[in-house]
This record gives C-alpha cells, structure tokens and sequence, in this order.
C-alpha cells in the first residue's frame, strides 16, 4: 500500500473547527468524481466513503482510501 502523508479529511475538519474553503471542497468534489467515475467505469463500486476515507495530501489533493467492502474486480486494476 503506498504511503500519503497528510491527514483524512475528518481529523482535518476536527483540526480546523471551521469549514474548508469552498473553493477547496469543489476541486476536491470533482477530484473524488473523477476516481469514481473511473472505478465504475472499470466495474468496482467504493461503497464506503466517507471523510475518513478520503486523505488530503500535504499538496492538497484527495486520495480515496480504503477499498475492503468494494463491489468488482479491485485487482485487476493497475
């Protein structure tokens, strides 16, 4: 599993005690779409994501996390 340094973004909001910018949160919304689109697109279905599973980088960009309730064929993704 790769390594991302950063924090998810529930202990970032915990953090914080104050929402994200909003300009933030919607390149981050389309950065999550994106990966949606494509593990769908390739028959794999998330089902848990929430703001644990998503890792805001040191370069602020999202990471999905956590795949081990997904739906599909996570290994045939490379």
């Amino acid at each position: 599993m790769e390594y991302i340094e950063g924090n998810d973004i529930e202990r970032s909001l915990e953090e914080r005690k104050t929402p994200f910018p909003l300009a933030d949160v919607l390149n981050w919304a389309d950065q999550i779409l994106d990966a949606l689109e494509y593990l769908h697109e390739n028959g794999i279905i998330h089902l848990d994501i929430k703001p644990s599973n998503l890792k805001l980088t040191n370069r602020r960009k999202i990471k999905l996390l956590d795949f081990g309730i997904s739906k599909g064929a996570i290994g045939e993704i490379t």
